[in-house]
């Protein structure tokens, strides 16, 4: 969400808080680990990732319930934290909410890392009938205009596009080189 939060500070806000309801719905029914991945960008005084957890707090969550990383530049980056934080705790699949312009782009990253049948990318809409009155709330009031989903839309088409490019490179430059670029376009405060 950097370049939502610094690009629209507004609407990243409402973006964040719909995709921390929609999680907090998920992990309430569902017994599942919060887990939010990321860093602090150029411009930002928090983190994505502090950011959440204070979202989740405001759902009642305790701070020991969340598995907080502080690393992640882009979605690849997630992508590839999730893989191995999956390793390291043991678990089977992990879900991950995102808005629907950003849904095909993120299965397609997420399936360069782990089997299909241990992910799922999923609508923040997909979690109102399980949602409390406040997640409800949120997620309602986070879905993107259609404006911007025809905007963002094209935006994820060109990141599509520029991925492919590097397709004739070996999967760890060309992921390496994607985890780096997402650093620079998002003006990370630290290298």
């Amino acid at each position: 969400m950097g370049k939502e939060l610094r690009g629209d500070p507004e609407r990243g806000l409402r973006e964040l808080r719909a995709r921390a309801a929609a999680s907090s719905a998920m992990a309430r029914s569902n017994g599942a680990v919060l887990m939010a991945l990321e860093a602090t960008l150029k411009g930002q005084e928090q983190s994505g990732s502090t950011i959440v957890a204070d979202l989740w707090s405001e759902l009642g969550w305790d701070r020991d319930d969340m598995m907080l990383e502080r690393k992640t530049y882009s979605t690849r980056q997630e992508a590839m934290l999730s893989t191995a934080l999956m390793e390291t705790h043991g678990f089977t699949r992990v879900a991950v909410f995102t808005s629907s312009y950003h849904q095909k782009r993120t299965w397609e990253l997420f399936s360069d890392h782990l089997p299909t049948n241990r992910f799922e990318v999923l609508p923040l809409e997909g979690m109102l009938e399980e949602a409390t009155d406040l997640e409800r709330r949120w997620i309602q009031d986070g879905v993107p205009s259609e404006t911007t989903l025809r905007a963002e839309a094209r935006k994820e088409r060109v990141w599509t596009v520029l991925s492919r490019f590097g397709g004739p490179l070996p999967n760890s430059m060309r992921w390496s080189l994607e985890c780096f670029a997402g650093r620079c376009l998002r003006k990370a405060s630290s290298f």
